[in-house]
């Protein structure tokens, strides 16, 4: 079967503006050599309609061997055109896409041949992840040392399509407890979680649940059920969001996995008990502020007894 290529150059600073920019020779051969081994290239209208430009260099050409040698090689593989608006295409080697892209790069990969070149952004991100591409990153060539910020952060600065474990909410292990017990120091500094002790951690590790980006752990969640008069009653324990990863939508999505969580447990409602965060379950979660009698008898224990004088709120699942 035929390879998908997606290609796109761009300098260390993020800059991929062609049209404020002339590519030196060496990235003219490199896609030269590239479009030399091509069975197809697939574009979007607007570079297309860039790439118009290259049949005037073999009518004119510019003197440059690298830049003509490129216009020869652009001209001769064929080139397939998504677009809505375009009606018919002067270059002679293009056509217009008559089925939808994926459609379309699965009848080109079962066709014999060279491989299929690709050359967007969002949608065509989004499919060369679905033919193995682990990540695909888009940044903004016009901010300012874009494509390091990128690189060298977890969060990034620019969107990324990826296909791999980049981002996951998994199931804690004996291995995690060191990293739990160091994440939560930070809220128990600020008072905002109850010490736990390892013992306690381990204890309880099937009920936790970590969050974690490119591998490294930056949040975590707890989901601990009782059972009250019959009906399973879940609470969410231990939420966690390191500092670096705040006000991004980390807490957020803890939440709504333990949520999930409880529900596959059969869970009838669930609890949170918080001093600072209450705002955030309610204006952001939809759950409601109740009294303490409607906690399960063993939790309504601890609380009494922890003199915290924690907000109950509570959401039906």
């Amino acid at each position: 079967m035929r390879k998908l290529i997606a290609a796109m150059n761009m300098t260390l600073d993020g800059f991929c503006d062609h049209t404020v920019m002339i590519a030196d020779e060496e990235i003219h051969q490199h896609y030269t050599e590239l479009l030399r081994n091509a069975g197809a290239v697939l574009y979007g209208r607007i570079t297309y309609q860039l790439m118009e430009y290259w049949p005037t260099i073999l009518k004119d050409p510019s003197g440059n061997k690298a830049m003509d040698q490129f216009a020869l090689a652009i001209d001769k593989v064929p080139k397939i055109v998504f677009s809505r608006t375009l009606k018919d295409l002067e270059w002679k080697t293009a056509r217009l896409a008559i089925r939808d892209l994926p459609e379309e790069i699965s009848a080109l990969r079962k066709e014999p041949g060279k491989d299929v070149n690709l050359l967007s952004k969002l949608r065509h991100g989004a499919l060369a992840c679905q033919e193995g591409v682990p990540r695909v990153h888009i940044v903004d060539g016009t901010q300012e040392e874009a494509l390091l910020a990128e690189l060298f952060s977890n969060e990034g600065v620019g969107t990324m399509i990826h296909a791999d474990d980049y981002q996951q909410i998994r199931e804690a292990r004996i291995s995690d407890v060191p990293v739990l017990l160091s994440m939560m120091q930070q809220s128990v500094d600020d008072a905002a979680l109850v010490p736990r002790t390892r013992e306690q951690v381990q204890q309880k590790i099937r009920d936790f649940f970590v969050l974690e980006m490119d591998g490294n752990p930056i949040g975590s969640v707890a989901v601990h059920d009782y059972v009250e008069n019959g009906t399973k009653i879940a609470e969410i324990a231990c939420l966690f969001v390191k500092r670096s990863h705040k006000n991004k939508g980390h807490g957020q999505k803890l939440v709504t996995y333990a949520e999930d969580t409880a529900r596959k447990r059969g869970c009838a409602r669930i609890c949170a008990l918080s001093t600072q965060a209450f705002r955030f379950f309610e204006e952001k979660l939809g759950y409601q502020e109740t009294d303490v009698s409607s906690l399960p008898k063993s939790r309504r224990e601890k609380h009494d007894q922890s003199g915290r004088n924690s907000k109950v709120l509570t959401k039906t699942l």
